[in-house]
């Protein structure tokens, strides 16, 4: 990204990435639960969850460096799926199949977001030169 808006200060790409980047997470939330046929939340709540996952995945990964717990598939991908998939069965009260049904939809959502926003950071780089 540094280098798709060069000359900018690092805070204030924090500062207006990060919500942009939450907003557009509560988004995908709303369309992963209209996908998995789940009552998707307003806008805000879906917002709320995406922030609470976040907070909670750091915590989490600090608690698992603090701990010095070995690198393994479950502590690197299996422990985020599930934490992530509890926040959202508690936040939008459903069932935890279909809650990790919409975490899995999620995040292969953000996950193409993710990479469109990457290519267009490309072709806008390459365009300019």
């Amino acid at each position: 990204m540094a280098q798709l808006l060069p000359g900018l200060d690092p805070t204030l790409m924090l500062v207006v990435l990060v919500p942009i980047g939450a907003l557009i997470a509560g988004w995908a939330l709303q369309m992963a639960c209209n996908i998995c046929s789940v009552e998707p939340p307003d806008f805000w709540h879906s917002v709320l969850a995406v922030v609470i996952i976040c907070i909670s995945n750091v915590v989490l990964r600090f608690w698992l460096r603090v701990s010095e717990a070995p690198a393994s598939f479950s502590t690197q991908l299996l422990a985020p799926a599930v934490i992530t998939g509890l926040v959202i069965a508690m936040s939008i009260r459903t069932g935890p199949f279909a809650a990790f049904k919409v975490t899995f939809v999620h995040g292969v959502l953000c996950g193409l977001i993710y990479c469109v926003v990457s290519v267009m950071g490309k072709v806008l780089i390459a365009g300019a030169l």
